[in-house]
């Protein structure tokens, strides 16, 4: 019994040793295999920081390339002129960005952005095609001279209707006031973007009390438009002067004398100058688009007198001292006994070029150059030789002017209309208007307000080579008046002012323009975008217009010729985005 007592102990003994044994190899094993997970855990954490460390850097590059694209005066020049390239480091990762031209959308320049991110072993890459971002109404300054060295703020107003997506570059004043003035109940249908915050710097909601207005949306703090940048404008025009075809450049000249008083003074008063333009009249005949050029024509351009409270007629000032200097309106013009037919709807003509970078070419479009002023706009008395179809444009057609654009009757473009009357988006037809000077809608009543003539001294329909516009007003060929409803359908890029109407009234003691209707404001439709240096007046009290601005979609895909656009912002095409993470060459799925 003894003996089996023993037996059992020695083999209990045994067993817990065994059992010791392997517990010791369990934990062991699993000691390691512990081990091996924290490890592998650990491996795993530093390879996520590091791929997420290649990924923000590489989106810090683009980001810096996006900025460093901002910047720029002009693109395409800046390509020629200088490297479009960078690095970053941010201590434990790097990274690069290249920019570079890649084709033509259209007529509109499309840029490639590469940006690579790197830490450690891993690499981060975004591809990007980007374009200049396209507003409908971009505003340097939502604000008119109201003197050589001062400014107003105009209100958006009862009865105006903007369908048309705006930007509003910061206007940095102080005290901090909104950039946008809104009396009454206006309609802003399309977004919005602000270059200012929505709020002042001690933390006040400037626009709590209009947000409602914007139907469309509105966003704050936005890159700014460069159309205020003088050095900006000019190389698009010296691009558009480069890549014109020489036969459809101008530069007109004074072609008439204006008759003179016995005592040795003009006809007109003190402040009526001789401007010499270019004369246009658009008309579509028998199926086929047409620009007759009179190409050295005489505005009677009137500049008024008195103080600065006297008119609102102002443009930015080219040369020093002040920043605004009154400039002569339109008055009339006479045209000289000579004129050209050009074609503009013919592909095949020389008038239709390309723009060339990087050995890739533009979709071809018509340019006329003119080398000063231009008056665009037939009567109705030229429907005897021109057809019905005057004051229409068929083809793709730019008009640059280092001068003022004076458009002196309705103006739109041939070719198939939306339920909206907006041309559809397939119709090939459409204007580009570049000035250096203003774009402006004319006043045809100041040949007969008393401001341009002294009536007891001539006639101005007697005058030779005079030339009448608009639509007939009365008995005498010279009164003269546009619709009650003037449409302008056009791309409108003006660089030394603004877009609007001449003519308008500081105060009772100046007579304003001669409207279509006598007890309420006419209306100007633009049908296409608008770029300013500053806020245009249309219209002021009953004087003048009220608005609707309507969008041109077909602006945003490339179809006006040449480049005009001025946005600070650059945006992706569609399906023009993609990324990639690499392992040093190796292609990760």
């Amino acid at each position: 019994m003894k003996q089996q007592r023993q037996q059992f102990r020695s083999k209990r003994r045994g067993s817990i040793l065994a059992l010791t044994v392997i517990l010791v190899i369990v934990l062991t094993l699993t000691g390691a295999a512990l081990l091996k997970v924290a490890h592998g855990q650990l491996m795993q954490a530093v390879r996520v920081k590091n791929q997420e460390a290649a990924f923000s850097a590489a989106e810090a590059a683009y980001e810096r390339a996006a900025f460093w694209m901002s910047q720029q005066v002009d693109m395409l020049n800046s390509l020629e002129k200088s490297q479009a390239s960078g690095t970053l480091d941010f201590g434990n990762s790097t990274s690069d960005y290249a920019i570079t031209f890649s084709t033509f959308l259209g007529a509109r320049p499309v840029y490639r952005i590469e940006a690579n991110g790197y830490c450690g072993i891993f690499q981060h890459t975004i591809q990007a095609y980007v374009v200049q971002a396209v507003s409908g109404w971009d505003l340097a300054m939502c604000r008119c001279p109201s003197g050589s060295n001062s400014t107003i703020a105009l209100s958006f107003v009862t009865g105006d209707i903007l369908d048309i997506p705006m930007h509003v570059n910061d206007l940095k004043d102080g005290p901090d006031n909104r950039d946008v003035y809104i009396s009454g109940s206006p309609r802003f249908l399309s977004h919005v973007s602000m270059g200012e915050s929505r709020y002042t710097a001690g933390g006040s909601d400037k626009y709590s009390s209009v947000m409602g207005r914007f139907e469309g949306g509105i966003s704050f703090s936005q890159p700014a438009s460069l159309i205020a940048n003088a050095d900006s404008v000019n190389q698009r025009v010296n691009r558009f002067r480069t890549y014109t075809h020489p036969s459809y450049q101008f530069t007109p000249t004074v072609s008439h004398t204006l008759p003179k008083h016995s005592r040795g003074t003009t006809g007109f008063r003190n402040e009526v100058s001789e401007q010499p333009a270019v004369h246009m009249k658009f008309y579509v005949k028998d199926g086929q688009g047409y620009v007759r050029v009179y190409d050295n024509s005489t505005v009677a351009a009137y500049t008024r007198g008195g103080g600065d409270s006297s008119t609102y007629d102002y443009r930015i000032n080219p040369g020093s001292g002040s920043k605004y200097i009154k400039y002569p309106i339109y008055g009339c013009h006479f045209n000289s006994g000579t004129y050209t037919d050009i074609r503009i709807d013919d592909p095949t003509s020389p008038i239709y070029v390309t723009q060339e970078f990087g050995g890739v070419q533009s979709r071809p479009g018509a340019q006329i150059f003119v080398d000063g002023n231009v008056v665009i706009g037939a009567a109705q008395e030229d429907m005897a030789v021109l057809g019905s179809m005057i004051n229409t444009v068929k083809g793709q057609l730019s008009v640059v002017a280092t001068g003022n654009i004076w458009i002196a009757n309705t103006l739109e473009v041939y070719g198939t209309r939306q339920a909206d009357n907006m041309p559809t988006l397939d119709n090939p037809n459409i204007l580009g208007l570049i000035s250096q000077g203003v774009i402006k809608v004319v006043d045809p009543g100041m040949t007969t307000n008393g401001l341009l003539y002294n009536p007891s001294f001539f006639n101005v329909s007697t005058l030779p080579g005079y030339s009448p516009i608009g639509n007939s007003g009365g008995s005498q060929l010279f009164n003269r008046r546009l619709p009650g409803t003037v449409v302008v359908e056009a791309a409108m890029t003006i660089g030394g002012g603004g877009w609007g109407a001449e003519n308008l009234y500081r105060n009772s003691s100046y007579p304003g323009r001669k409207n279509f209707k006598t007890s309420a404001q006419d209306r100007l439709v633009v049908r296409g975008s608008i770029t300013e240096a500053l806020r245009g007046i249309i219209g002021s009290g009953n004087n003048g217009f009220v608005r609707s601005y309507l969008y041109d979609k077909r602006v945003a895909g490339g179809i006006v010729p040449g480049n005009i656009w001025l946005k600070g912002k650059y945006v992706v095409i569609p399906g023009g985005w993609s990324e990639s993470s690499a392992i040093r060459g190796i292609h990760q799925q």
